[in-house]
């Protein structure tokens, strides 16, 4: 009796999922025919290939500006009313389409009360990206700062847009972001914004986790991928090593985790080209422990750089200990 009224249950869920699948709505047929109208709603509707369908009809009926003005006017009367997908086929199709003025949308997305949609205002200005658009960006982070309210805007996808269109005086913005969010489009915006800065401050950011840290495998102050992108920058890009940071780079080389010990020995290779004097004297002021695990880190993957680089430590260091680590390596 029981199983008899299992299998009855089953059959009844099961039939009742057909009949949800059979009230799906499914695409239009896109045809060359289709009013405007009904082709934009489909697009918003069903996204993926029913919108490039529709953006190929768009541009062979030579109508995306027309096309772009009106969809302009339905994404501002009705942003907070679509779902979030509704809301991200608009955009994605918009971006596609001539309208001389994105910025004012911009305006009244990052303005909103929805989160998404406030993303959504910054990927539409990193994507077309303009005069028009850099003033507003400026002001709209003017706001932020007057109103104490910037935490509001310190997406990802913001310091995307402040880099695209070049707005260099939003640089000290991007740069809270990242010791903030920590996600690399911070860093990777500051690199774009202010090369040479960037590298200074990004020190500064390697600096955030201490060295007990970086010798275990969870790091908790600073983001993975984001020192990897400082890494890079830093190999293209050295500062200047004297009254910098640039010890916090031997705590990061002796690291458990292989992605910021490589990155850090990059960067050290690179500056022991330009003055690897400095940095011998940096690195015998740091705690013996750390000159032990550089050494026996160097002896595992020996390079000439970090051999001479040695060599010149040995000359300055006045720790037996050291001396007998190098010589080990050297010998």
């Amino acid at each position: 009796m029981k199983r008899v009224f299992a299998v009855a249950i089953m059959s009844a869920f099961l039939t009742q999922c057909v009949s949800f699948q059979s009230e799906e709505k499914k695409p239009p047929v896109i045809t060359s025919a289709m009013p405007r109208a009904e082709a934009l709603e489909a697009a918003i509707t069903f996204g993926d290939e029913t919108l490039e369908h529709v953006r190929r009809l768009l541009q062979k009926r030579k109508e995306k500006t027309q096309a772009g003005n009106e969809l302009f006017h339905l994404i501002g009367k009705n942003f907070l009313l679509w779902p979030a997908n509704s809301l991200v086929n608009a955009m994605r199709l918009y971006q596609s389409l001539n309208h001389a003025e994105p910025h004012k949308l911009f305006a009244i997305l990052v303005r909103s009360e929805r989160p998404h949609a406030q993303r959504l205002a910054w990927r539409l200005a990193a994507s077309l990206p303009g005069d028009l658009m850099a003033k507003e960006i400026d002001r709209r982070l003017t706001e932020d700062l007057k109103e104490d309210t910037l935490s509001d805007d310190l997406f990802p996808e913001m310091a995307q847009a402040v880099a695209s269109n070049r707005l260099v005086t939003a640089y000290t913005i991007v740069k809270k972001g990242l010791f903030t969010v920590h996600h690399p489009a911070f860093a990777e915006a500051m690199a774009t914004l202010m090369p040479s800065r960037a590298a200074e401050d990004f020190l500064s950011y390697l600096a955030l986790a201490s060295p007990e840290e970086l010798r275990q495998l969870n790091l908790v102050h600073v983001d993975l991928l984001t020192c990897s992108r400082i890494f890079e920058h830093l190999v293209t890009h050295p500062m200047p090593i004297v009254g910098s940071q640039v010890d916090i780079l031997f705590y990061y080389a002796v690291s458990r985790t292989t992605a910021l010990s490589e990155g850090a020995k990059k960067v050290l290779a690179k500056l022991m080209e330009a003055d690897i004097s400095y940095l011998a004297f940096v690195f015998i002021n740091l705690p013996t422990w750390a000159q032990v695990a550089y050494i026996e880190g160097t002896h595992r993957n020996y390079t000439a750089t970090a051999g001479h680089f040695l060599g010149e430590v040995e000359k300055r260091s006045a720790q037996t200990e050291i001396i007998e680590e190098i010589q080990s390596v050297l010998r």
